[in-house]
């Protein structure tokens, strides 16, 4: 808290003197008194309408003065300054990511999981997601709110989209929305599990249109591609079952993304994997950033002289109904 005009301060010594006044005016009244009798006097039943209007009138002066004074309460506030990163999420959501082979749990399960402990260390970097299958979407523009973030990772669901998996479109849209980023680190981190086998545009294509952007690709290839796996799938008859599938990855592909672009490739086969891979990353594209700190005032006097005008309102009404004093 502090004060916008201290010189009010001087208001303060109104009560003063008029307690010293007062005191003068009591003593030439009744100089036999002592003064330590004078301020018991002042209590009795005569003078006692006339002390509650002057303790009144004293605290309506201190009032004014505080709203004088303009006190104001500051409330803090940060900012970040410094590099930072964009970063773009793009998971693949096609049919082999319920593949139950991540320790008894679907690869879009461990891979949602881990995405949101990554959104949550980077706190200072704008985030975006978007889903793949046979089509591509965005889920989530760039954005510092990683509460709406995570929400929408949370809803992102196989079978949303066409089945098939589209990786060269997928990046092409993530380039698209990445290219007129300000930020000094652009970063795409794509998690599949399967051939590109859908969309319009070449992965090698969308990897050298990235490296011109400066735009670094890691690429994650998720789960087992030797022998049957098993799979979590929602029959319309029998309900939800497991049953036994092949899968495949295209590891040559996203080996050459992630060369081309400057960034990495992981291969992860279970959950503790995928952790692993997200805190290398996040290692990786460290953020270097400051925080400032300043203050927003807000201002307390309207309060105050509130309070002062209620004051006004009482003594006058005192003054004029409850100690008049008829003749």
């Amino acid at each position: 808290m502090r004060f916008a005009n201290p010189f009010g301060l001087i208001f303060l010594l109104i009560p003063i003197i008029l307690v010293i006044l007062r005191r003068r005016r009591l003593l030439a009244r009744r100089p036999a008194i002592g003064a330590s009798m004078l301020y018991r006097v002042s209590f009795s039943s005569k003078t006692g309408s006339e002390f509650v209007l002057f303790l009144l009138k004293l605290l309506l002066f201190f009032v004014l003065a505080f709203a004088l004074m303009r006190p104001q309460i500051g409330q803090g506030r940060s900012v970040i300054r410094g590099k930072v990163v964009d970063i773009m999420l793009v998971l693949d959501i096609s049919g082999s990511m319920q593949a139950m082979d991540m320790g008894k749990r679907t690869r879009i399960a461990v891979a949602k999981e881990q995405a949101k402990r990554f959104v949550d260390a980077r706190t200072s970097d704008r985030i975006g997601l978007i889903l793949f299958a046979a089509k591509t979407f965005l889920q989530c523009p760039l954005t510092v709110d990683k509460d709406m973030l995570k929400s929408l990772i949370d809803m992102a669901e196989v079978g949303m989209i066409q089945d098939g998996t589209a990786i060269g479109s997928a990046l092409a849209v993530a380039i698209k929305h990445m290219k007129d980023s300000s930020a000094k680190s652009k970063v795409i981190v794509l998690i599949t599990d399967g051939v590109n086998n859908a969309g319009k545009i070449d992965p090698i294509t969308s990897a050298k249109m990235a490296e011109k952007l400066g735009i670094r690709v890691y690429t994650i290839g998720v789960g087992k591609t030797q022998g049957p796996v098993p799979f979590l799938i929602n029959d319309p008859l029998l309900g939800k079952r497991i049953v036994m599938g092949q899968t495949e990855l295209d590891e040559g592909l996203l080996k050459k993304i992630a060369a081309i672009t400057g960034g990495k490739y992981f291969r992860v086969f279970d959950e503790e994997g995928m952790k692993k891979v997200f805190d290398e990353i996040d290692r990786l594209e460290k953020t270097d950033v400051r925080m400032e700190r300043f203050f927003v005032y807000k201002e307390l006097f309207p309060y105050f002289l509130a309070a002062g005008l209620g004051l006004i309102g009482l003594i006058v009404l005192l003054e004029d109904l409850v100690f008049l004093t008829v003749p």
